[in-house]
């Protein structure tokens, strides 16, 4: 289904403004949504050593990681989440992955649905103000953890004026963010030319209930 589509439908309204930037922005081929940012991070070892067997990804894409979730890494239930690809058509058919069109801060599962949620290169795209609300539905839905990459500067991707990158936050407001309800491991750390943080690759666990 293309951008155009939208338009002329029930997408061109001020409370899906953001939703629309990104199936304008993935029917242009101004955001891309093939790429296998776990894999690129070299996430899958770390992946392995946890034996997964449920996950949800969020912002999955075109469902390339997804796949690999069930086929190469071994999960037994596995969903996709994503803003604009799902509704677009553009994810990989698997009959193992089910996939959910919508947004981060309102993941359309039950509590404690899945063991891990992943989201790479995820969170530097929320709105900062509904960064807390999307953690929060992190910890509802999960009961172990998350792995996530996150990028601490703008992208090269801009749709209708607006960086994609809506939340360049430091390495130190996101652990604060995250150690609300998670235990957080800051796995690596890329480095721009400037030497400022460029993305993070972190390992959370959920903590004990007190």
């Amino acid at each position: 289904m293309s951008y155009k589509k939208y338009i002329k439908e029930d997408f061109n309204d001020d409370s899906n403004k953001e939703r629309l930037k990104y199936i304008k922005g993935f029917s242009e081929g101004i955001a891309h949504c093939n790429r296998n940012w776990a894999k690129r991070s070299g996430f899958y070892d770390t992946i392995r050593e946890h034996n997964v067997k449920s996950i949800l990804d969020v912002g999955c894409g075109d469902g390339s990681f997804c796949v690999d979730m069930h086929d190469v890494l071994g999960a037994e239930r596995v969903y996709g989440l994503d803003i604009a690809s799902v509704a677009l058509g553009i994810t990989k058919e698997h009959q193992s992955v089910e996939y959910f069109d919508g947004e981060a801060k309102s993941l359309p599962l039950d509590d404690g649905a899945v063991e891990f949620i992943s989201a790479f290169d995820v969170l530097e795209h929320v709105l900062p103000q509904d960064a807390d609300k999307v953690l929060e539905e992190f910890n509802r839905v999960c009961t172990r953890g998350l792995f996530l990459t996150v990028s601490h500067q703008l992208s090269g991707e801009i749709v209708d004026g607006s960086n994609m990158h809506m939340c360049v936050e430091s390495p130190a407001w996101w652990k604060e963010k995250l150690s609300k309800y998670f235990k957080v491991e800051f796995l690596s750390q890329t480095k721009s030319n400037s030497g400022a943080a460029a993305e993070s690759k972190i390992l959370c666990t959920k903590k004990e209930s007190s």
